[in-house]
């Protein structure tokens, strides 16, 4: 079936401006996920949908459009708070209009016009602000306006209210007006232009009840009091005849009733209303006089408040019968004796009298206790707080004195009880919150022990027919455990066994656990609803494993009348122990013991260093093998994240070369990296591990080596590339996929994160030092990687986790995410491994040259290694010195950054490798809390990262030879004012005490080792409490690595170079090899 055609324009009668412009703005930035249209008839559309909001959360939409009266009516449900016709309704019904109205209709091509020219939408809110401004002018100038009247009558028959289109007239007064029928908004020649939008709702309302003009408009019940109060609220709301608007009044008005003689054969009942004040009855009944209204202080049915007002003349001789009927049947109504009644004193101690019942109460049932007092044997409300009581009886009447201090005293037992006070119709009711377990073990004290005890006391304890509150004692309890086919996965429930018949725990247990904020606020018995009413009584403390269990599982629960529990061994240590006596596991134990190791790394075994890696591994590197053998052995996944610095590359290196030298390692690994770091793997696998085959697949000559993949024992690869080859890559069964930076795929929607996660392998790791940069959403992409499914959809994993513990603080769930995900991820800090570490750690990271940045060095390198040779063959060797040493400059300058050169090749080259690998290091070392020094003998250099901090936001110092206030700049960084403190070498290599930093970070290798030790000696140095790292950023197949090389056959380079020191001299074979492969 064809759907009708509309346009955008028909639909923002159904929205409010502010719903339909963020609607729309959802709509352009394509927030609309995913909906589903159907026709279900030709005037009647339905869509199913769900839209993102800003914060890419999702939420869900049911949406129906028809055909009425000739418009476009839409009727939008949604997940989120607003709930109706909100802005996501909005962008799911643009999103219709865009893909479903035919290309050639003018209205989709109106549309696709708008968003095209950004001018148009703004031309439109100016003319929507025009005219609703206009209007509202239209509004304050108008100054005839609808009046309504309360008619005061007992007929029937007669309306109780009229409507007028009226004005104030000069002497301040209403006009008469004309009268308006509220049933006239039928006919479509009614003139709405006096009506404010609040009389159209009033008037939609009233003419709902009274359609027709034979039917009478009365006010009735909550909605006619909901009504009322809307219309009092216009200030245009007026007795007949009067000129003062009504208003309601903030006390309320208690009746008061009398037997009255008219003469001496009759008796008549009379109320303290006067005559000129009249009843409106609504729920609860109005009292109006002197232009308030006053709510009644007890609720009366309508129907038994008419009946009592309209009562009849009484024969003298016939008042005992009356009121001795009155007297047993309604003794709430306190009616004065006639005047000629005897009185009588009664002054005694009073006894309690408790009544035990289930009333309807806010439109619920709620159990109460109604407390009333017994003098004699009469009973006394406590409402009204008179001093005395005036009771009717057969001839006379009797007076009792209350004791009001025995009756608080009476009141105290109760509220020490815990239950709370309400006075309801004047009775005084006590109740405790039936949501709350803590009020519901109340509840089942009260029943159990308390009865008894107050009737020991003399209290008077009754019970309604209708109260069936009742608690059972539990006969057993179970927890079963069942294997199912499929490996690794089991199923787990529990029973609770009540007079021979077994009832699921489960989904009583989840719909307990979602009023609950924390398990410890469970009282020392628990009462699980059994069916209406009915209770099972369970002490606390002994289903606490199974109360644990079920908590920890909640987000694997979809139903909720779900009984069996299913999940894999990777989710075992979220089982409680079980090692009470109370509840009788039946099923294999195996699960509980996989638990257990799981849960506090009991039982992880120690294993045996690789023989052949080429490291001595401190405790804690020692302790992360042993668990990255403990999830080999149970193939889990899992993600190392320790601090920068605390070597995961060499663990993880230390782990394959163990499964090699065992003989498991039987295929290949493939460990995706940013670019950044693809020289760093490969200089660590070389000298670490290097028995591991090592296949690079970085850089144009890849494809010569694709089909060489299951030769190698490691594949090294980046993250762009994993994309590009991902129909290679994915053709491979891999023993393991690692991701080094693994927060890369935090966002699960791009290419590249779903093109890894496709890929083949039996065990995955993520190395990450900041597995969560933003927000919960990224460790949810990177477990995603790691065990499909473990942290469930991206929409349950909002829902549950995400929105509870960023949007509302929820700690408990926060434990439960910490609980779930800590044995499949391993993180330390620098802090945590102190004592491990040595005082000064030092650490080269290197990084490759992209290509374009490649061929500018080689071209610079061949073509000043030509310059060279032709000096050194014009002039010799000593006389070409300098030009040697311009030479390696120029080199050295590619190194940092290409812009450093003041070259014309240049100019196209502006990328950095060492500089991208720079900010991504002190990226992370922020996030670690780490305080950095950064030297470089390129002021030009520190230019640049300068410019990259701004950009960044990131705090810096900088301390260069041209710095005039150099106290100033180093006390900045001392009182914590910058996170980074950037130095050139000649300003700052000597002579400075910055204890403060923890950090150093080397962005050039220097000629002179002893500068650079002096330079890091800034931050190591007496008075630094903390370890202190050192990196130092190598460009590799470069002559920053070769200077590296020089150094350390050279103890004595600078000294040689500068003439200073040792008489040794550099060869020109030394300088000239620089340049050289």
């Amino acid at each position: 079936m064809r759907f009708f055609q509309f346009k955008s324009d028909d639909i923002k009668s159904s929205f409010s401006l502010e719903a339909y412009a963020l609607g729309e703005s959802y709509f352009e930035q394509n927030r609309v996920i995913e909906y589903d249209s159907l026709a279900i008839s030709r005037k009647e559309i339905k869509i199913l949908s769900v839209v993102e909001d800003n914060d890419d959360t999702p939420y869900e939409q049911e949406v129906n459009i028809y055909i009425q009266d000739g418009g476009i009516v839409i009727e939008g449900g949604c997940s989120c708070d607003a709930g109706l016709n909100c802005e996501h309704i909005v962008a799911v019904v643009l999103q219709h209009i865009h893909d479903k109205n035919k290309p050639e209709d003018t209205k989709v091509a109106s549309l696709i016009e708008i968003k095209n020219d950004p001018t148009q939408k703004v031309t439109d809110w100016l003319s929507l602000l025009l005219q609703t401004h206009h209007k509202n002018e239209q509004n304050e100038q108008n100054d005839t306006f609808l009046a309504y009247k309360l008619i005061k009558n007992n007929n029937p028959n007669s309306d109780d209210i009229k409507c007028f289109k009226t004005r104030v007239i000069k002497n301040g007064s209403l006009g008469k007006g004309t009268s308006v029928d509220i049933r006239s908004l039928s006919y479509n020649g009614f003139d709405y232009s006096f009506l404010t939008p609040e009389d159209m709702d009033i008037l939609k309302i009233m003419n709902a009840l009274a359609p027709r003009h034979q039917d009478t408009f009365k006010f009735k019940g909550h909605l006619g009091k909901k009504l009322l109060e809307s219309i009092v609220a216009t200030r245009r709301c007026y007795l007949e005849n009067e000129d003062t608007p009504l208003s309601f009044a903030k006390e309320t008005h208690r009746l008061q009733w009398s037997w009255h003689e008219m003469n001496e054969e009759h008796i008549e009942l009379l109320s303290n209303i006067k005559s000129n004040e009249f009843l409106i009855y609504t729920s609860p009944t109005y009292l109006i006089k002197n232009n308030q209204l006053y709510a009644l202080s007890r609720e009366y049915n309508a129907n038994f408040l008419q009946t009592l007002l309209s009562s009849p003349r009484i024969p003298k001789y016939f008042l005992d019968e009356v009121v001795a009927t009155i007297d047993e049947k309604l003794p709430h109504l306190d009616i004065e004796p006639p005047e000629y009644y005897d009185i009588e004193t009664l002054e005694i101690k009073p006894k309690a009298k408790l009544h035990i019942a289930t009333i309807l109460y806010n439109d619920k049932l709620e159990h109460t206790l109604e407390l009333s007092f017994i003098y004699g044997d009469n009973a006394v409300a406590y409402m009204p707080l008179n001093a005395s009581k005036k009771i009717l009886k057969r001839g006379y009447a009797l007076n009792i004195i209350r004791d009001f201090e025995r009756e608080e005293s009476f009141i105290q037992e109760i509220l020490r009880m815990g239950f709370a006070a309400a006075n309801i119709d004047e009775t005084l009711l006590f109740m405790l919150k039936e949501d709350s377990i803590i009020w519901l073990d109340k509840w089942r004290i009260f029943l159990e022990f308390e009865v008894e005890r107050l009737q020991k006391e003399g209290w008077a304890v009754s019970f309604d027919g209708e109260f069936n509150l009742t608690f059972a004692q539990a006969d057993s309890v179970f927890a079963y455990v069942n294997e199912q086919k499929n490996k690794g996965w089991f199923d787990l429930s529990f029973d609770i066994e009540i007079e021979g018949q077994k009832i699921p725990m489960v989904p009583i247990i989840v719909k307990l656990l979602n009023t609950l904020e924390h398990l410890n606020d469970l009282p020392e018995f628990l009462n699980i609803q059994l069916r209406p009413n009915h209770f099972a009584k369970l002490n606390t403390q002994e289903i606490l494993p199974i109360l644990k269990t079920i908590n920890n599982l909640l987000d694997s629960i979809k139903e909720e009348d779900q009984r069996t529990i299913s999940l894999n061994s990777s989710k075992a240590h979220l089982i409680d122990n079980f090692d009470t006596a109370a509840v009788e596991w039946v099923g294999k134990r195996d699960i509980l013991e996989l638990s257990q190791k799981l849960k506090a790394f009991d039982g992880i075994s120690e294993v045996n260093l690789p023989q052949n890696l080429n490291a001595t591994l401190r405790d804690y590197q020692h302790r992360g093998i042993n668990w990255l053998n403990f999830l080999y052995e149970y193939q889990f996944s899992g993600i190392l994240a320790d601090d920068m610095g605390l070597g995961k590359t060499l663990q993880v290196l230390a782990h394959l070369q163990r499964l090699k030298e065992e003989g498991k390692l039987t295929k290949p690994s493939l460990i995706v990296m940013p670019t950044s770091l693809v020289g760093n793997w490969r200089s660590e696998a070389t000298k670490f591990t290097p028995q591991l085959t090592l296949l690079d697949l970085y850089g144009s000559n890849r494809f010569e080596l694709l089909g060489e993949i299951n030769r190698y024992d490691i594949v090294l690869t980046t993250y762009q590339l994993a994309a590009k080859d991902e129909e290679v890559f994915g053709g491979v069964e891999f023993l393991y996929i690692i991701l080094d930076e693994a927060q890369k795929i935090k966002n699960p929607r791009t290419k590249m994160a779903k093109s890894i996660k496709a890929f083949n392998s039996q065990y995955r790791l993520a190395l990450s030092g900041t597995p969560i940069e933003n927000h919960l959403g990224e460790l949810w992409s990177i477990f995603s990687f790691l065990m499909p499914g473990f942290l469930n959809t991206l929409t349950l994993f909002k829902r549950f986790y995400q929105t509870p513990i960023e949007k509302e603080g929820n700690s408990a769930r926060q434990q439960l995410l910490n609980s779930k995900i800590k044995p499949f991820m391993l993180r330390r800090t620098k802090d945590s491994v102190i004592d491990e570490l040595p005082d000064k750690t030092e650490i080269i990271k290197y990084v490759e040259f992209g290509i374009e940045q490649q061929k500018l060095y080689e071209s610079i390198r061949l073509t000043m290694e030509k310059q060279v040779r032709d000096l050194i063959v014009k002039q010799g060797i000593e006389k070409s010195h300098i030009t040697i040493l311009d030479a390696l400059l120029k080199l050295r300058q590619v190194c940092c950054d290409p812009s450093l050169l003041k070259l014309k090749m240049e100019i196209e080259q502006t990328q950095s490798a060492k500089l991208e690998l720079f900010l991504e290091l002190v990226e992370e070392l922020l996030e670690e809390g780490r305080k950095i020094l950064v030297f470089s003998q390129f002021t030009s250099m520190l230019n640049i990262i300068e410019k990259e901090l701004q950009n960044r936001s990131i705090s810096y110092s900088k301390l260069v030879g041209s710095t005039k206030d150099r106290e100033k700049v180093i006390n900045t960084f001392r009182a914590g004012k910058s996170d980074i403190f950037l130095i050139s070498l000649k300003a700052g290599g000597v002579g400075l005490n910055l204890v403060e930093a923890d950090t150093v970070i080397h962005y050039d290798p220097w000629w002179n080792p002893a500068a650079e030790n002096q330079a890091t000696d800034r931050a190591y140095r007496i008075g630094q409490t903390k370890a202190v790292f050192v990196y130092k950023l190598i460009v590799q197949n470069s002559i920053e690595e070769k200077i590296l090389q020089l150094q350390e056959n050279k103890k004595q380079l600078q000294d040689n170079l500068y003439g200073e020191g040792s008489d040794e001299k550099i060869t020109a074979n030394d300088l000239f090899e620089l340049l050289t492969h």
